[in-house]
């Protein structure tokens, strides 16, 4: 619906149907790419298929460097299908302070190689102060599938998040994981870099620290 957003401001859907959406780098069912700060408010988003190269999200391909608050959505996937950075929600994160809660996703089947999430593909901070949580949220997964079109790939996929990276020392960002159930019927254990959060990089003692879980099921 909408592929470049940079407003300040709040955005509201609602019974929104995709049918079928292809691109190549940031394709998401409502966003492309988000560079705004605001509250996204989705009753229900339904896509049947999208794919394309790099961050693609059932509902946002990219968000970079903005404020993004999305509470209360409803999200049904068809099928989700990337190289790179792909999630139920949002294929990549970056540099963006964001709240994810009260979510219900519900995804058939995601295939890609790299950074695969059934909440978020990718997400990494390099600005030292982003806060940023994800809460009460129910996550259904029916498939996490390798391409197995070439060989190539790390296939690094997690049931809620492919990839997290955090910053070093001398920082105060935070990422706060609580009141999530989360189910993958079936995962392609290809690479042994699989599970709630299939690889966090950065992992000294002190970002590890900066990392909560509550109540995760």
């Amino acid at each position: 619906l909408f592929g470049f957003v940079t407003v300040v401001g709040n955005i509201s859907a609602k019974d929104v149907t995709v049918y079928k959406i292809s691109g190549n780098t940031s394709v998401g069912g409502l966003i492309g790419e988000y560079h705004g700060k605001g509250t996204i408010e989705v009753q229900h988003l339904k896509v049947k298929y999208i794919s394309g190269t790099t961050n693609v999200g059932g509902m946002m391909g990219y968000a970079l460097n903005g404020k993004v608050y999305i509470p209360n959505a409803s999200v049904e996937n068809g099928e989700i299908k990337c190289v790179q950075s792909c999630g139920g929600v949002i294929g990549k994160l970056a540099n963006s302070e964001f709240s994810l809660s009260n979510l219900n996703v519900r995804t058939d089947s995601i295939i890609g190689k790299n950074y695969i999430g059934g909440i978020v593909g990718l997400m990494e901070f390099s600005i030292s102060t982003a806060t940023s949580e994800l809460r009460q949220i129910i996550n259904y997964v029916k498939n996490l599938q390798f391409d197995k079109s070439t060989d190539s790939g790390d296939y690094i996929a997690g049931g809620v998040v492919g990839r997290l990276r955090l910053p070093g020392a001398n920082t105060t960002a935070y990422v706060d994981f609580s009141q999530i159930i989360s189910v993958v019927e079936h995962m392609d254990l290809r690479n042994i870099n699989s599970g709630f959060i299939a690889q966090i990089t950065r992992g000294d003692d002190e970002a590890k620290r900066r990392i909560s879980m509550t109540d995760i099921l």
